[in-house]
């Protein structure tokens, strides 16, 4: 499901993508149904597991395109020079193309994680050096010499370096700065999540308007400021957030919810519209521009609204389903029922 998601956003954005880290601000448009009856409604997710669909969905198909030359390209090169022979170095060449071989082969499941995506391009790197055509003093690399029979008997004897191996610093370096990579992505993480635990429901006030903050983290906390502060001050804090990105989705839906609370009619036509847009796949969206429709009295409207969130709802996973979530359909579908009395 991923997968399909990512080609359909690759239809939908071909030429320059969702952008780097952007496939979470976009995924909820392009997700099809399949993918909420087996995540749920509510899951965003950063990456295709498939590392040449990420790179078609961000950076558009020139982008995948650019992945096929540099690692197909370099994979068909490298297999082309071993078929031919002879190899510059056997060990090396066999060591790279099992490196390159196994990389592609993860990569169809995987997330181009920093230190994996570091690797990879160092080994397809590698493979195209490997692919070129060796010279002559490679190719006879440890054979004997007319001029001197005994040459590599005794130079072998003397301890000289063997020509093409490889010194052992280089592996145990490129191992060690991958496991610093890892280790600095992991610490930010976890400083990232002390620090919102952290803050205070006035500071946060300034961080979800911070033009450098995230989309997931500022709809993390933005989340949390109705409960924490008045509607009016909370409300008008997320509206500004919005503003700063409107691909967020969840800080459109907040900002929907906000302008529909506080009956803002031309708020709520334009969040609710963008919500749905946005994330035509969750239900709490449409309930949402149901309860807008109401308000600016259009009842046959609110009505599809209704019908649409509680086909939606019976897509999901049972886990994915609370009684809030419910509650909420069917209190739209008695106030379009007791409107409609109402108009009569």
């Amino acid at each position: 499901v991923y997968w399909d998601a990512a080609v359909r956003t690759m239809a939908g954005e071909p030429l320059f993508g969702t952008g780097p880290s952007g496939f979470a601000r976009y995924v909820s448009e392009y997700r099809p149904e399949t993918y909420i009856s087996a995540a749920g409604p509510t899951m965003r997710v950063s990456a295709t597991h498939n590392i040449a669909l990420q790179f078609g969905a961000t950076l558009g198909l020139p982008g995948l395109a650019l992945w096929l030359v540099a690692f197909v390209g370099s994979a068909a090169a490298l297999a082309v020079r071993i078929a031919r022979r002879p190899v510059a170095a056997i060990g090396l060449t066999a060591s790279v193309a099992g490196a390159l071989a196994t990389y592609l082969v993860q990569g169809m499941v995987s997330i181009d994680m920093l230190p994996l995506l570091a690797t990879g391009w160092l080994v397809a790197g590698l493979a195209l050096a490997c692919s070129r055509e060796p010279t002559h003093t490679e190719q006879g690399a440890g054979a004997s010499s007319p001029q001197a029979p005994g040459r590599s008997s005794r130079s072998r004897a003397r301890g000289d370096a063997v020509p093409n191996s490889t010194p052992l610093w280089v592996p145990i370096t490129g191992g060690l700065l991958g496991l610093a990579v890892a280790l600095l992505v992991s610490t930010q993480i976890s400083f990232n999540q002390r620090l919102l635990a952290g803050i205070a429901p006035q500071e946060g006030l300034v961080l979800v308007t911070d033009r450098m903050v995230p989309c997931a983290i500022r709809s993390d906390f933005a989340g949390r400021l109705p409960d924490a502060l008045p509607l009016q001050i909370a409300g008008t804090a997320i509206v500004q957030a919005t503003e700063l990105d409107r691909r967020c989705p969840p800080m459109v839906q907040l900002a929907a919810e906000v302008a529909v609370r506080q009956q803002v009619l031309a708020l709520a036509e334009t969040y609710t519209a963008d919500a749905v847009r946005l994330d035509p796949m969750l239900d709490s969206s449409w309930v949402l521009r149901g309860r807008y429709f109401i308000g600016a009295g259009d009842l046959a409207s609110a009505e599809a609204a209704a019908r649409e969130a509680r086909r939606l709802q019976a897509l999901y996973p049972e886990r994915s389903v609370t009684p809030r979530e419910i509650a909420a359909i069917t209190a739209l579908e008695q106030l379009v029922q007791r409107a409609k009395e109402q108009s009569k």
